[in-house]
């Protein structure tokens, strides 16, 4: 992930957590462990969004992109499984984008 989508995740997190929304950053990648001189092992789920996250009756997904990021097939795979299952998925480039897709969201549900 690079710098600018770094700080999209931040930004987005910032927001989740002042909005009061539950929410997490998933680290879905390997991660290098200096001691031991390698990256541990990582069996997590390909195509898992950054951030994850509890809204009342849905579970939230946020896929953190920059300007010119684009959605690997394992990411879109991924999301349509999500919305399939109910799950509120938002691709955000900007913390706008976060906040429109929790405005599409709260305004659909019953």
């Amino acid at each position: 992930m690079g710098a600018a989508e770094n700080a999209v995740q931040k930004a987005c997190l910032d927001f989740l957590r002042l909005s009061k929304v539950f929410a997490w950053r998933s680290n879905n990648t390997a991660v290098y462990d200096s001691t031991r001189g390698c990256y541990r092992s990582h069996a997590g789920i390909k195509g898992l969004p950054d951030i994850c996250g509890l809204l009342p009756n849905a579970a939230l997904f946020v896929e953190c992109k920059s300007a010119t990021g684009k959605i690997s097939p394992e990411q879109a795979a991924f999301h349509a499984q999500a919305r399939a299952l109910g799950a509120v998925v938002i691709v955000a480039r900007s913390v706008d984008d976060l906040r429109k897709g929790l405005m599409e969201y709260c305004q659909e549900k019953p």
